[in-house]
C-alpha cells in the first residue's frame, strides 16, 4: 500500500471510530446516564469502569472497528479518554445551544426563568431557563452559570451574548428571594426598567 492510500486509510479508520465515540455519547447523554465509573480501564478485570468504557467493549464483540481499535496497545491513541468525552458533550452542547438560540430568535416572544442554587463548594450557580413558542411549547435549559454576583447584569449578558432581544421578552420568573422578586430593587423590577411588557411571575425553585 502507497502512503497515500495508507493515510486515506487510517483517516477513514479514524473518522469511523470517532462516529462510534460520538454516538454513544450522545446515547448517554439523551437518556441522562452516568459516563464515568471508579477504575476507568479497559485493560484490568474491574467492571467499574463506567457505562462509557463499558458500551464500548460491548459494542466492540459486534462492530470489527473498534475491536481493532481495543486490540491497539495500552499506551495507544484511542479517543475514549475522560478529556476526550468531555470536549464531544462540549461540542455536541454547543451545537443543540445554537440550534434553540435560532429556535428563539424565529419565535416572536418568550419567557426567562432564572434561578440560584448553591452547589458543594457552596458556590452559587446561575440557572437560566427561556420558555419560547415554537409550534409546540418548549422549556429548555441553554447555559448555567457561575458566580451570581450581579444579576442583571448576567442576564443581560447572556441575551447579548447569543443574540436575543430583551423587546421581545413577555414574562420573568424567579422565585421570591429579595434580590430576584423585590418591587423596587429586584432584578424583576430592573428588568421591568429595561422592558415593561415581561410580566413577572413567582415559582418554585424547581430549576
Amino acid at each position: 500500500m502507497d502512503l497515500d492510500k495508507k493515510m486515506k486509510f487510517e483517516t477513514n479508520y479514524w473518522v469511523k471510530v470517532l462516529e462510534r465515540v460520538i454516538n454513544v455519547t450522545l446515547t448517554l447523554a439523551e437518556n441522562n446516564v452516568s459516563f464515568r465509573g471508579a477504575h476507568e480501564s479497559l485493560y484490568d478485570g474491574d467492571n467499574n469502569r463506567g457505562n462509557f468504557l463499558n458500551i464500548i467493549k460491548l459494542l466492540a464483540i459486534y462492530d470489527p472497528v473498534l475491536q481493532e481499535l481495543l486490540s491497539k496497545d495500552k499506551n495507544s491513541v484511542k479517543y475514549l479518554s475522560p478529556t476526550i468525552q468531555n470536549e464531544i458533550i462540549e461540542l455536541l452542547a454547543t451545537e443543540v445551544k445554537t440550534k434553540l438560540i435560532g429556535q428563539i430568535n424565529e419565535s416572536p416572544f418568550f419567557s426567562i426563568i432564572m434561578d440560584t442554587t448553591q452547589d458543594i463548594a457552596k458556590v452559587d450557580q446561575v440557572s437560566f431557563v427561556i420558555r419560547f413558542v415554537h409550534l409546540i411549547k418548549d422549556a429548555d435549559t441553554v447555559n448555567i452559570v457561575h458566580d451570581a454576583e450581579d444579576m442583571v447584569n448576567q442576564l443581560l449578558s447572556f441575551f447579548e451574548k447569543n443574540n436575543l432581544s430583551v423587546e421581545k421578552l413577555r414574562a420573568q420568573g424567579y422565585d421570591g428571594a429579595a434580590n430576584m422578586s423585590g418591587i423596587y430593587n429586584g432584578l424583576q423590577a430592573k428588568i421591568l426598567e429595561k422592558q415593561p411588557n415581561a410580566l413577572y411571575v413567582h415559582i418554585l425553585h424547581t430549576i
